[in-house]
């Protein structure tokens, strides 16, 4: 019984920590990481700027507001105050990138 047990357990964790780490899409406006949160959109020039000043860009999800730090700033960099879809895996608040693509910007009500 207790083997039975321990297999479910270890069996239990094995797709935990796979179902980790694997790929999701997640919508979102790349901005820098001083003013990420602080305007429902970003200034595309201004978080270019703060790029070129040495600020590291950062995923702001559409869903819930999560702020993601972002590797691989070399992808995303291109992608500066735009909205995007990146595709990539979550650990924490940080976001390892597979690929970037551009979305269309919302339409104003």
């Amino acid at each position: 019984m207790k083997k039975l047990a321990l297999v479910l357990v270890f069996s239990q964790a094995l797709v935990l920590a796979a179902a980790a780490g694997s790929s999701q899409k997640i919508d979102g406006w790349l901005d820098d990481q001083k003013c990420a949160g602080h305007k429902d959109t970003p200034n595309a020039s201004c978080v270019r700027k703060c790029v070129e000043g040495g600020i590291p860009l950062v995923l702001v999800g559409d869903k819930d507001k999560k702020i993601y730090k972002v590797d691989k700033q070399n992808i995303v960099k291109e992608y500066a105050g735009q909205h995007v879809t990146i595709t990539g895996t979550i650990d924490g608040d940080s976001l390892q990138v597979e690929k970037v693509d551009p979305l269309p910007l919302p339409k104003a009500e």
